[in-house]
């Protein structure tokens, strides 16, 4: 028979990312969304001109995603699927230049970003977190 340790010194599953339902949410205070769009733009602009080469459109394209996702937190959406959805179909809308990127890459990157964000476990892993 495997030996197991007492019940009470088994502990759940740590989760960081706030959940309703299983979907993981945004947890950015109101007051907080406007410095994380702007590390947003940051984050997927240095991404973009680190894996491809450095150009203005990718501080567009980033700066139009970090919009997306304010205008939809401004709206009351925490849930971080629905915003991936806001800012892909804000990006759809978008000639996205000179990028070898499209519209759902950059609004897959702003999703781990936000998942990075919410959860310091997930930020450790950075490019290997499986999230984008």
């Amino acid at each position: 028979s495997t030996l197991l340790p007492p019940r009470s010194l088994l502990k759940p599953p740590r989760r960081a990312v706030a959940t309703m339902g299983g979907a993981p949410l945004d947890a950015t205070a109101s007051a907080d969304v406007a410095a994380v769009a702007s590390r947003m733009v940051t984050s997927l602009a240095t991404k973009l001109d680190d894996e491809w080469i450095e150009q203005e459109d990718h501080v567009r394209v980033a700066s139009v995603a970090a919009q997306a996702y304010a205008d939809a937190r401004e709206a009351g959406e925490d849930d971080i699927g629905r915003l991936l959805m806001k800012v892909g179909g804000e990006m759809e809308k978008l000639d996205m230049g000179e990028c070898f990127v499209g519209p759902w890459d950059v609004a897959n990157m702003a999703a781990a970003f936000l998942m990075a964000e919410n959860d310091p476990e997930i930020a450790a892993l950075g490019d290997n977190c499986g999230c984008g």
